[in-house]
């Protein structure tokens, strides 16, 4: 398992990153406090394209934000869980000279098929042959789905929700339909155990240690 990836995902799960997001993200976008909730602010994603698409002619290319204006940002507040985490990847793993967070097998950026094998083999770890065959947290970008479910449940405020997540708020009609509708997959209490399992499992803790990746609050 790769212990450097825990992060990333928790990212996805507790910040409703997206992963091309996660990969582009830096220190320098981070507000760690040592106690309480954080803050990223995003700029940019670092998709992954057919290298003849790209104008540097490499599969990642940097791209703004998704359903943004060029230039512009997306403030994510962050629960202090994922605070915790960010730090402590931080200290234990560094980061890449220009300040990404997380890194490829050699030190280039991380790609979907990196990040996908580590957690196909962690969903078949922690969940086992019955419940991995299920569509249950299938990719990684399942887990960006876990968190506004949570939101959704506990404000029944979709616009106050979609904003952190990255969807307009000025087109609330189709976005938010949307923002209502994915979060069935993950957002049942047996379905958030399971979540919190396989990112235990990543981090080699105990599939009982349910304190250390308790769901995140409500955004303010």
């Amino acid at each position: 398992m790769r212990a450097d990836l825990v992060a990333f995902f928790a990212c996805l799960y507790y910040g409703a990153l997206r992963p091309e997001e996660a990969v582009a993200l830096r220190q320098s976008h981070l507000t760690l406090p040592s106690h309480g909730r954080g803050e990223m602010i995003l700029t940019g994603a670092c998709p992954r394209t057919a290298a003849a698409w790209t104008s540097n002619g490499r599969p990642h290319e940097p791209h703004g934000l998704k359903h943004r204006p060029t230039g512009t940002v997306r403030i994510v507040p962050i629960p202090p869980i994922l605070v915790c985490l960010l730090r402590q990847h931080i200290r234990e793993f560094g980061t890449a000279l220009d300040g990404r967070l997380f890194l490829g097998t050699r030190g280039g950026l991380l790609s979907e098929s990196v990040h996908g094998r580590v957690w196909h083999a962690a969903r078949q770890a922690a969940l086992g042959p019955a419940l991995a065959a299920t569509p249950l947290a299938r990719r990684p970008y399942d887990l960006r789905h876990a968190a506004p479910s949570f939101w959704l449940n506990a404000s029944g405020a979709p616009a106050e929700v979609a904003g952190p997540r990255g969807h307009q708020r000025a087109r609330p009609g189709k976005r938010l339909c949307a923002l209502r509708r994915r979060p069935g997959r993950c957002h049942q209490p047996a379905d958030r155990r399971r979540s919190q399992r396989l990112l235990s499992h990543l981090a080699g803790t105990t599939t009982g240690d349910s304190k250390r990746f308790a769901e995140p609050p409500l955004p303010p």
